[in-house]
């Protein structure tokens, strides 16, 4: 899930998914050191079909006014690679 508003919170990112909240398993928003929101949540649904039903049937929602994308994680973990230089860069700093 992307282009989430920094201030989002967990209840808003399970309300965009009401049709199958009860196969939501866990629900992550990564945050920068400060705890501010880095702008995606990583969904972790019961089964393929619900994470699939997830990306094919909720593309149109916004949150906040701003439209998200849905789409199934990066298997290459690219966005865990991104939070760790960021975590390493603000650290340094």
């Amino acid at each position: 899930m992307n282009n989430l508003p920094f201030e989002v919170s967990r209840e808003e990112v399970e309300d965009c998914f009401k049709d199958l909240k009860n196969q939501i398993n866990e629900v992550r928003i990564p945050t920068r050191p400060d705890g501010k929101a880095i702008g995606y949540a990583y969904i972790q649904f019961s089964s393929e079909e619900a994470a699939n039903k997830a990306v094919e049937e909720h593309q149109n929602l916004s949150i906040r006014g701003r439209k998200i994308k849905i789409e199934h994680a990066d298997s290459s973990k690219k966005h865990d690679q991104v939070l760790k230089a960021l975590n390493v860069a603000l650290l340094k700093n």
